[in-house]
């Protein structure tokens, strides 16, 4: 083996392309729908918009038959933002927190 050999580039796949759409606007502190897709896998979820201590705060949860998985609350704080789901504790980012954001963004939440 060489020494000064180095070891071939990983590459990493293309992330897919993640959208977001409002279904329901959630009215009067009830239930909204968003629907989240990754590639061409969508799910959607329930949308509550929850009181915050800063920006903006809501709880996200899967619609259908995943009784396993627990909903999320999610922070929107201008460019600051959190989740609970363990994307967003692992990389710092994820499909709900950026979504939410998109949404406030384009003035629809």
């Amino acid at each position: 083996m060489n020494a000064n050999a180095t070891a071939p580039t990983r590459q990493r796949k293309p992330r897919p392309e993640r959208r977001i759409r409002l279904e329901v606007r959630p009215e009067d502190n009830g239930l909204g729908i968003v629907r989240i897709w990754v590639g061409k896998e969508h799910a959607d979820y329930f949308l509550t918009i929850l009181p915050a201590d800063f920006g903006r705060g809501f709880k996200v949860e899967k619609i259908g038959l995943h009784e396993n998985e627990p909903g999320y609350h999610v922070n929107i704080d201008g460019d600051k933002k959190t989740c609970e789901c363990k994307g967003h504790l692992r990389h710092g980012h994820c499909k709900h927190a950026d979504g939410l954001a998109a949404l406030i963004a384009a003035g629809q939440l």
